[in-house]
């Protein structure tokens, strides 16, 4: 048994070969690319995203700086008008003794003076 096939069919049948592989190909990188662009198409969708949550999240940081460095501002001037330094209040709480224990010193002289009349 003998196949004769001509030399024409052969280069035929290659090239419809070569033609069905390309077309397998083709389609394989076109799978791929379509994969690759949702794949880049999800991540800028993410990088945006996050590009949006942390440019918020600096923007709540700049405004809480400025609200402590405001903070600061105030309590730099109402500390004078409620702050009392220790000198003075040792001052003042020398004042108080003293007026204190005049007072009780005055108590102490009516006392006396009320038991020695009895």
């Amino acid at each position: 048994m003998q196949i004769s096939v001509e030399f024409t069919w052969l280069v035929g049948l290659f090239f419809a070969f070569l033609g069905v592989l390309w077309a397998f190909g083709k389609i394989l990188v076109n799978q791929f690319e379509k994969h690759l662009e949702l794949r880049f198409d999800a991540q800028d969708k993410a990088q945006t995203a996050a590009a949006t949550h942390w440019e918020q999240r600096f923007y709540s940081v700049e405004d809480m700086t400025r609200r402590a460095a405001q903070d600061i501002v105030n309590l730099k001037i109402d500390l004078p008008k409620v702050y009392v330094q220790r000198e003075d209040w040792i001052r003042f709480a020398t004042s108080f003794d003293h007026k204190i224990d005049s007072i009780n010193h005055a108590i102490h002289q009516l006392t006396e003076k009320f038991h020695a009349r009895n």
